[in-house]
């Protein structure tokens, strides 16, 4: 089965995560402390809890991702791995249901913003998503992440200056509908024109 997830998709999240009797898998290039919070707390206590993330300096340094909620899944006993070239977004429970989205584990991921994805509960496919998410922890570019290199990586950032916030100015969008922006001529016209 098949259920389409077009609103922001906290609840069925954590439903998801506190209905895990034996294993959450998360994939998601950003992570932020207090989703993580929430997972640790909601979770069952014999949950084994595993992320691929992408560990990225830059991510921390513009608060994209948080180093703490790396050190929170590890201090939890959880494993943690990172692929640099990281951009898919999914997430198993129980090797029963996965969800697809584009939804990181930010706030604004899972609570805010207008992300899209997809909850299966279909064995065949949940197994194809399980087999993907094993062979990406085992990847030759995937490397597992250690409280020693959570370590090195904060004092990396304790050297670093902060990085400067600009204020955005606020700017008046025309939501108006005008048509002289949308083509309506037809294909042939690009057709014509296109042609050697």
């Amino acid at each position: 089965m098949i259920e389409i997830l077009n609103e922001p998709m906290y609840d069925i999240f954590m439903s998801k995560c506190a209905d895990a009797k034996k294993s959450i898998k998360l994939c998601a290039p950003f992570v932020k402390s207090d989703i993580v919070e929430n997972i640790l707390d909601s979770k069952g206590s014999k949950a084994r809890l595993s992320l691929v993330t992408n560990v990225n300096l830059m991510s921390f340094c513009k608060k994209s991702s948080d180093l703490e909620a790396l050190d929170k899944l590890l201090n939890a006993d959880n494993r943690v791995y990172t692929y640099s070239r990281l951009h898919a977004k999914y997430y198993i429970f129980d090797d029963k249901y996965a969800i697809i989205t584009s939804a990181n584990l930010t706030s604004s991921g899972l609570k805010k913003n207008y992300e899209y994805g997809v909850v299966l509960s279909n064995l065949d496919k949940v197994r194809t998503i399980v087999s993907d998410y094993r062979n990406l922890c085992h990847d030759d570019l995937t490397g597992k992440i250690t409280r020693q290199h959570i370590q090195k990586i904060q004092d990396i950032l304790d050297t670093l200056p902060p990085v400067p916030k600009y204020e955005v100015p606020d700017i008046e969008l025309d939501t108006s509908e005008n048509d002289d922006y949308i083509f309506d001529d037809g294909p042939e016209i690009i057709r014509k024109n296109l042609a050697g």
